[in-house]
Parts: C-alpha cells; structure tokens; sequence
C-alpha cells in the first residue's frame, strides 16, 4: 500500500457538467472573466478560455475540463488528453490546463520525477513541455481544499498569485527551446 506522498486520491464521481461548475465558481472566486467554448484557429471549441488579472492589466490561458483526473487515471485516457490540450496550446499559442485534478499532495509532489512517478507528476511534467499544464484541486484534508495551477514542474498560479517565471509560452524547434512571455494586455 502505498503512503504519504505517493497515497491514492479516491475518484471524485461527477460528470463533466458538474466539474464545469466547480471550475466556473474557482474562475469567480479569483476575479478571473472566461468565456466557454471557445473557437480555436482549427475550428475546435475548448472549455475555457480565461482571462484573469496581472500586472495592471491580464493575461489569457485555455482551460480543458475532464472528468476524473486524479493519479488513479489510465495513462490511455491521460495521454488523450494531454494530445487535445497540447492541440489547442499551439492553436492559442497560450498555456492550457487541464482540470480539475484531484490530487492529495502539494504543488512539489504533484510533478515529483523519479522511480516511482504518479501519472499525475508524469502529466505536469510531460504535458509542461507542450504548454500543458493543470489545475489542481488538493484533496486530503476535509477541511482544506488547496487550489493551484501547475506548468512546467512549477506553480503557474497559487493563492499567492502568478508565478512571473512560469507566464511563458515555449516554442521548440528541433533542440531548441524559446520561452516567448505571455502578453500582457493592458
């Protein structure tokens, strides 16, 4: 059995529908606009597209909502996923996150490498290589309920705000890495 940091979160049993309105209510909780079904430069429509405070003006980022997301998820299902939200990171050219991901751990665990890798540390830090990232809605504790973004093996968004280091799009090209910020639109 396994303990601790590498504990199992019990599935949460809600259909998409309900997930929707729980993202909705943490989107209004922070102040954060976003429109729904949002057409993508392919004619897609993803969940959200979000438009949230920074720096005297905001920034943009995609929101893909799935219905049980935690580490007990099928690496199938999870790679599915993450191919449709990397999709519509390139047609954005923003980060998009999947959510919400049930996982009991802190951000640090939740992208924690290794020998003994949850699939939800594998989805942030395989998905950030493609401006993939997550919403994570801490479970564990009754009481407590930690909500934060991850992107790259860091947080993008905690209760203490934006990560500047983390507000970029990656472009690869070959071997090569550029890191463009997110605009800024005032």
């Amino acid at each position: 059995m396994l303990t601790g940091r590498y504990a199992k979160t019990p599935p949460v049993q809600k259909s998409e529908k309900e997930h929707s309105e729980d993202l909705r209510k943490f989107f209004y909780e922070n102040g954060w606009d976003y429109r729904e079904q949002w057409k993508t430069k392919s004619g897609n429509a993803i969940d959200f597209l979000v438009k949230a405070p920074y720096d005297g003006g905001h920034i943009f980022f995609g929101v893909e909502c799935k219905k049980e997301l935690n580490d007990q998820t099928n690496a199938t299902i999870l790679s599915d996923h993450l191919e449709q939200a990397a999709a519509y990171a390139r047609d954005l050219q923003m980060p998009v996150f999947l959510a919400p991901v049930y996982f009991p751990g802190s951000p640090q665990s939740s992208c924690l490498g290794g020998h003994r890798l949850t699939s939800v540390a594998a989805l942030n830090i395989f998905g950030g290589r493609m401006n993939v990232g997550t919403i994570v809605f801490r479970t564990g504790n009754p009481t407590y309920h930690e909500k934060y973004l991850m992107l790259r093996g860091d947080v993008f968004w905690d209760d203490q705000g934006f990560n500047k280091d983390r507000l970029t799009y990656v472009v690869t090209t070959g071997s090569k890495k550029t890191r463009i910020p997110l605009k800024v639109w005032k």
